[in-house]
């Protein structure tokens, strides 16, 4: 499991846990008041809830698509593409896989 993968689940939970308590937070006696008096929840209540959001979707993207090669430049400043870095590994080149 790669670093990025290890942030990303991190992320994912601490996103979950703070939209959580956003959501709970919402149905507070003050959050109430305060959205009956203005039509929508407090400031801080709000931003739980889109920095959980955020947070979440982060760590979900990053629990996907996070893993996998690092796409490093060889000597001829040619990408190495994915399949390269799948059969060779992440710090070997496509002279180094030839020899």
């Amino acid at each position: 499991m790669t670093t990025k993968r290890i942030v990303g689940i991190v992320l994912l939970m601490v996103g979950v846990a703070v939209l959580l308590l956003g959501l709970n937070v919402s149905h507070s006696v003050v959050d109430r008041v305060s959205s009956s008096l203005t039509g929508g929840f407090t400031e801080a209540t709000t931003w739980y809830i889109i920095g959980g959001a955020t947070w979440g979707l982060m760590g979900l993207l990053l629990v996907f698509f996070g893993g996998g090669c690092n796409r490093d430049l060889d000597w001829q400043w040619h990408a190495i593409d994915s399949a390269d870095c799948r059969s060779v590994g992440v710090n070997q080149t496509k002279e180094s896989k030839e020899r």
